[in-house]
């Protein structure tokens, strides 16, 4: 199965927002988007130390970037128990940045997720 055109998805992103209106959108938004933080680092990681590997973590290619995707709807993101957990093993910081996930994001995770069958 291939992806959808740009196109394509341009146009079921406007029939979605037709159909539904902007605030289901919205909740759509929360529900299915993610928030991913990204850390750059002074110095480069090879590997996420075993003390931080319960977060979930994801280190680039090159190590010198953490990402950590969280839910913003959750009462604690845990961002800062994480830099702090940073700071404790000696990690330095160089920057952050968020990122949200896009509309498009949002609608292949629903289209590209297996269907339950409702039994009687």
């Amino acid at each position: 199965m291939h992806a959808p055109s740009p196109m394509a998805l341009l146009v079921i992103a406007i029939v979605v927002l037709v159909l539904f209106g902007r605030g289901k959108v919205s909740s759509l938004m929360g529900e299915f988007g993610k928030k991913t933080l990204t850390i750059d680092l002074v110095e480069p990681l090879s590997v996420v130390p075993d003390r931080l590997s319960d977060r979930n973590l994801r280190l680039s290619p090159d190590g010198r970037s953490l990402a950590y995707e969280y839910d913003t709807r959750a009462e604690r993101t845990g961002i800062a128990h994480l830099l702090g957990d940073l700071a404790g093993q000696g990690i330095m910081v160089r920057d952050v940045s968020t990122r949200q996930s896009s509309l498009e994001e949002v609608f292949m995770t629903l289209v590209s997720e297996p269907r339950q069958e409702v039994t009687a």
